[in-house]
C-alpha cells in the first residue's frame, strides 16, 4: 500500500490518498490513481512503482516541467523515495510514503506553559497600563478629566494591537502560524522597556 499526501506551501498535509497497489499514477487527467489540480502538472505526470530491488520509485513520464526535490533546481527523471524529502511537480509540493513508514512520536500537551505565557502577557499589560496612567498623572497641569487618562491608554492599545496585528499576519504567511501571544509578549517588554 502506498501513501500520497499533497503538502502546502508551509510542509502541512491538505490532502492524503491511500493507494493499494504496487504501481500508481500521478496527474492532472482523470485516469490517474492521485489527481492534482495544477496546471502546471502534465496528464500524466509521475509514475510510483516499487523496482527489482524492492525500493518505492517516482519516475516522471516526460513532463515539460519536470519533477524536483522539495527546492532542489535539479530537474529528476527518477528518484528512490525516501518518505521524508518532498517531491515538487509545477507548483504542487507531495510526499509518497509506505504504510510501514515510521512517524514522529507524539508531541506533549503543554497547558501549563500556554497559561504561563497568558498570565504574563496580562500581567505586563496591566503594568503598561498603570505606568501609562501613572505617567499622565504626573504630568497633568489642570483638574483631572477621565478622558486625559483614557485617550492616551486606548491609544497604547489600539497602536499594540496593530502592531501585533501586523506582525502575526506576517508569521502566519511566512511561517504558517501567527505567534499571537508571542508577539504581544514581545511587544510589551519592547513597550515596557522603552518606558
Amino acid at each position: 500500500m502506498i501513501w500520497v499526501e499533497v503538502l502546502s506551501r508551509h510542509r502541512d498535509v491538505t490532502a492524503r490518498f491511500r493507494i493499494n497497489a504496487r504501481e500508481l499514477s500521478i496527474g492532472r487527467s482523470y485516469d490517474n490513481d492521485v489527481i492534482l489540480d495544477d496546471p502546471y502538472v502534465a496528464a500524466r505526470h509521475l509514475k510510483v512503482f516499487h523496482d527489482e530491488a524492492g525500493q518505492l520509485v517516482a519516475e516522471d513520464l516526460g513532463s515539460a516541467n519536470g519533477m524536483y526535490l522539495d527546492r532542489s533546481k535539479n530537474k529528476l527523471a527518477r528518484v528512490v523515495v525516501d518518505g521524508n524529502v518532498p517531491i515538487r511537480v509545477g507548483h504542487t509540493l507531495i510526499r509518497i510514503r509506505e504504510t510501514s513508514h515510521a512517524v514522529e512520536s507524539e508531541r506533549l500537551v503543554t497547558s501549563a506553559s500556554r497559561f504561563i505565557q497568558i498570565a504574563a502577557a496580562v500581567g505586563l499589560g496591566l503594568t503598561l497600563l498603570v505606568l501609562a496612567a501613572i505617567n499622565v498623572w504626573f504630568t497633568q497641569t489642570s483638574e483631572p478629566h477621565l478622558s486625559d487618562y483614557l485617550i492616551p491608554l486606548l491609544t497604547l492599545v489600539g497602536v499594540g494591537l496593530i502592531w501585533i496585528g501586523l506582525w502575526s499576519l506576517l508569521s502566519r504567511l511566512f511561517s504558517g502560524q501567527s505567534h499571537f501571544l508571542r508577539h504581544v509578549l514581545i511587544a510589551e517588554a519592547v513597550a515596557l522597556a522603552t518606558r
